[in-house]
């Protein structure tokens, strides 16, 4: 088959390799369309481990073939799933290729009416929304999980998506617009954006946005909100996490950030805590990732 991988130089290539086979609990999916994230581009400029090596994360297709286990899924299932490829020195497998494997407890039913185009741009995006809500800063999910937070009894707590007219700040945005109290009440949700995206993210359940470009963006979130409790930055470039920890009440509160953990801190808020993740925690699999387990 044909495959997308690392090469030397900072690039990548189109080569033919084995056809993979799917173990116990997997599924080969014939790969229809992938989507590219900005961690695809960034891992084929800065290779980990050995070059030759698929790259890609979140695919759409159809099962082509059942591995020894495998319960739910039959040849022929529409489907959409989370791939590691070349991001770790572990030699996790990528997408970006005719056919690829997926665990079966880490794949997702496509439903009817979704397009493979459409359905390729959930996996990523979607669970680094939601790892980002629901375990880094620890408010209760509006579905059945594992985790057992408590929510805020009356007040609605305030939340900053920072650069939200990303894929990952969307998804952040309509997962946050399903958050209650437990009397009922939604949560405030305030974001940052370019001034075009300003009505599509108030119609998506934003309460206001802020152009981030704005040298009184800080002080008008602040004045907006009465100070913020929660923040997911989207972008962790820069200076964008010491900006955010501006923006929160006194007592502080928390951010969940997606850079490395070793970045320089300087310029975060006292009271203000930044909490790193990455995506492939989910996948279940200990792995290398920014130079640590």
């Amino acid at each position: 088959m044909q495959a997308l991988v690392t090469a030397p130089n900072k690039t990548a290539v189109v080569a033919d390799i084995a056809v993979p086979e799917p173990g116990h609990n997997e599924i080969r999916v014939k790969v229809h369309s992938v989507a590219l994230n900005m961690v695809d581009a960034l891992y084929t400029q800065y290779p980990l481990g050995e070059l030759g090596r698929v790259v890609g994360s979140d695919i759409s297709g159809v099962v082509d073939k059942i591995g020894a286990g495998v319960k739910g899924w039959q040849v022929g299932d529409p489907v959409a799933g989370l791939l590691q490829g070349a991001t770790s020195v572990t030699p996790r497998p990528g997408g970006f290729a005719e056919y690829a494997i997926l665990e079966q407890d880490l794949a997702i039913h496509v439903p009817a009416g979704v397009t493979f185009d459409e359905a390729a741009t959930v996996p990523l995006c979607a669970l680094t929304a939601a790892q980002a809500l629901f375990i880094r800063l620890e408010i209760p999910a509006p579905f059945p999980n594992p985790y057992t937070f408590t929510s805020p009894a009356t007040d609605a707590p305030n939340i900053l998506v920072y650069s939200a007219a990303t894929s990952l700040g969307l998804y952040t945005i309509e997962l946050a617009s399903l958050l209650r109290t437990t009397s009922g009440k939604p949560y405030r949700i305030f974001a940052t954006a370019s001034r075009k995206h300003h009505a599509k993210l108030l119609a998506l359940g934003a309460e206001a946005v802020f152009d981030y470009r704005s040298p009184t963006w800080v002080e008008d979130v602040r004045k907006a909100s009465g100070g913020i409790s929660y923040a997911v930055d989207c972008i962790s470039e820069n200076e964008s996490t010491a900006s955010i920890s501006q923006t929160f009440v006194e007592s502080g509160g928390k951010i969940a950030v997606i850079r490395s953990k070793d970045w320089d801190k300087g310029g975060i808020r006292e009271g203000v805590t930044p909490l790193y993740g990455a995506v492939w925690q989910g996948l279940g699999h200990e792995l290398i990732y920014n130079g640590s387990y």
